[in-house]
């Protein structure tokens, strides 16, 4: 049912207004019989992204039961996906009705927790550097992870990206206006510092040439 709950939002849940009448001809939409008959009990109109919130939040005890109905992600799109399957987990059992809209939610140090653990073990070390995420909005994470985080993930399995902060330290150590890095990805650190480490080489080399003496 969570999967089902971000493809109804994502199909303009919150828009479709339905009274009563409208509601039941809609038939078993969840495939689930209480949540259906709850999204039916309204007779005054009423978006179906609340009905169906309500109903759910009938059918369930809590946001664990519902994440117990999560399976495991092996790609960048699939682990987002499961995390806005938590958010719309968390939204429906949250007491701040401010906001029905699931990609709003504050990711939290629960729901991160849960995305390392079900993701794949060689994306962990990617996803502990990306912890400067927790407590953004799901749709920041959700917009800046598909490029940033699949550049940083395949650094991390192609060549091992080193920490952050030995990042920094080799490009200050170089001579680096670090006002220019502050706030870029570590994948764009690691990617220069492989630039300067390469450009290093080959001017020892020239240089090593340079002082051999000529027949």
């Amino acid at each position: 049912i969570i999967s089902w709950l971000v493809l109804l939002w994502d199909a303009a849940g919150e828009v479709t207004i339905l009274d009563g009448t409208e509601a039941r001809h809609l038939g078993s939409l969840s495939q689930d019989t209480v949540i259906d008959q709850g999204m039916m009990s309204r007779a005054s109109p009423h978006s179906l992204w609340e009905r169906v919130l309500e109903s759910v939040a009938q059918r369930y005890l809590c946001a664990d039961d519902l994440y117990m109905q999560q399976t495991g992600w092996k790609t960048i799109e699939q682990g987002i996906q499961r995390l806005r399957e938590m958010a719309v987990a968390e939204l429906i059992f949250s007491d701040d009705v401010t906001t029905r809209n699931p990609d709003l939610v504050p990711c939290t140090p629960v729901m991160w927790r849960k995305l390392v653990r079900l993701g794949p073990p060689e994306y962990a070390s990617a996803l502990a550097i990306m912890k400067r995420m927790i407590h953004m909005r799901l749709c920041l994470i959700w917009r800046r992870s598909f490029e940033g985080m699949q550049m940083l993930c395949m650094d991390q399995l192609i060549e091992g990206t080193p920490p952050r902060a030995e990042l920094w330290a080799f490009l200050r150590e170089s001579g680096e206006d670090m006002r220019r890095w502050d706030g870029e990805p570590t994948a764009a650190l690691a990617q220069w510092v492989r630039d300067l480490k390469r450009r290093g080489s080959i001017t020892k080399k020239r240089a090593v040439c340079c002082s051999q003496p000529r027949c």
